[in-house]
């Protein structure tokens, strides 16, 4: 299954994987990780999502999935937002479309639709 199957497969639900603080960004993340079959990070640092990225060179992440610019991503690309503007404590959710005007259209969990799986567009860094 692909990304499109996930998307329909998850709009709308709360997710908790690890079943700790409710149905977070990162649970999401790491059920479409389980979805693709490769292994999730942690947030091992600050307990924030932008340990993922921080530490991405030491967490495993570089070995399942491209380092690339936000504006070249694509549907189905993992992204991580740092902390500033609409993600104040980071976030991470997945590429469902970009408009090229400087946004990109994000499937991800608690980022509205109180906390549910939705779709938001969120600015680019």
């Amino acid at each position: 299954m692909g990304f499109q199957e996930f998307r329909t497969g998850t709009l709308g639900r709360y997710i908790d994987v690890d079943g700790y603080y409710g149905a977070q960004c990162w649970d999401e993340y790491a059920k479409y990780c389980q979805h693709l079959g490769v292994p999730f990070a942690n947030c091992t640092t600050t307990g924030y999502v932008m340990d993922i990225w921080n530490n991405r060179a030491s967490n495993g992440m570089l070995k399942y999935f491209d380092e690339i610019k936000f504006d070249l991503c694509k549907p189905g690309d993992v992204i991580v937002f740092q902390p500033r503007g609409q993600t104040p404590l980071s976030h991470i959710g997945i590429c469902a479309s970009t408009n090229h005007a400087g946004q990109v259209l994000v499937l991800g969990q608690n980022q509205g639709n109180g906390g549910a799986v939705c779709e938001v567009w969120l600015p680019l860094p």
